[in-house]
Order: C-alpha cells, then structure tokens, then sequence
C-alpha cells in the first residue's frame, strides 16, 4: 500500500465547477482536457447512483486503457465549498469506490487500486495530489491521510 501527498501546480477555472466531484483528464497538468482514463465513465456512474454529483472537467474526446489486473481510476477533484457543505465527502467516495471495485472484482476481496484525489481551495491556495495504490483494506488510513491533509490547507 502506498499514499503519496504532494502540492501540485494545477490551475482550475472553479467558475465552471458546479457539482461535487470533477474528474480529471489524465494530462491535466498539461492541460490537455480530452484524454480520460477508461475507468472513468462507469466510475462516474457509480458515484452518481451513489448519491454523489460527479461529472467530468471537459467531455472526452477519447478514454486511455491500462491493461493490467489493477484497476487505474482517475484523479477526482474536490472543492472546499464540497468538502465545507459535506465534511463526510472523502468516506462518501471511497465507500462509493469499494462498491464499485466489489462489483469489477467479485472474486478478489483485495484488488489492487490505484487512483488520486485532487483537493484545491481556492484561487490563491495550493492544490494537493493525495495518490492512492493498494487494496481497499487500507482505505481507513487514506481517509486519515484525506482528512489531515485537508486541515493543513
């Protein structure tokens, strides 16, 4: 298991955000907005039915495959207005993840994960990269980690 937290310099119109979580095009630090990871769509549904207003930062022109027994999801961002209006977002999506993953994975209880949640406050903040790998068992920490770095902000 690993969790990598790292302040990254992402610029977001947040004008153009009007729902709970925004997923990212796979190069959005280079701000090429057209390439999703192939995880994404149905991810976005999963959250969706969940209860959770998820949606993407542009519409894809295209979806990039990973071919491996992981599963690569893509990197989700969330606003402090979300995380100010629900404070319970981040166990919210990975509660939402782990169903989706039990549904990909039914016969493995641990399959590997690998994607990042993206937390950006405001104009004048920094923006930090949480990264995720592992199995669902150490989401607890993850969520401690989510949690903690969000209080630093």
């Amino acid at each position: 298991m690993e969790i990598t937290v790292h302040d990254i310099s992402a610029e977001y119109n947040t004008a153009e955000i009007n729902t709970s979580v925004v997923a990212l095009p796979v190069l959005h630090l280079q701000h090429d907005r057209t390439t999703y990871a192939a995880s994404t769509p149905s991810l976005l549904k999963h959250l969706t039915r969940s209860g959770i207003t998820a949606t993407y930062l542009s519409e894809p022109e295209s979806l990039f495959e990973q071919r491996s027994i992981d599963w690569f999801g893509p990197s989700l961002m969330i606003l402090h207005s979300v995380y100010t209006a629900n404070p319970d977002i981040f166990k919210v999506v990975l509660d939402a993840i782990l169903s989706h993953a039990k549904q990909l994975y039914p016969s493995d209880s641990k399959p590997n994960l690998r994607f990042s949640i993206i937390m950006h406050e405001d104009d004048n903040s920094r923006t930090t990269d949480v990264q995720y790998e592992g199995d669902p068992t150490h989401f607890p920490e993850l969520l401690k980690t989510l949690e903690k770095t969000w209080k630093k902000k």
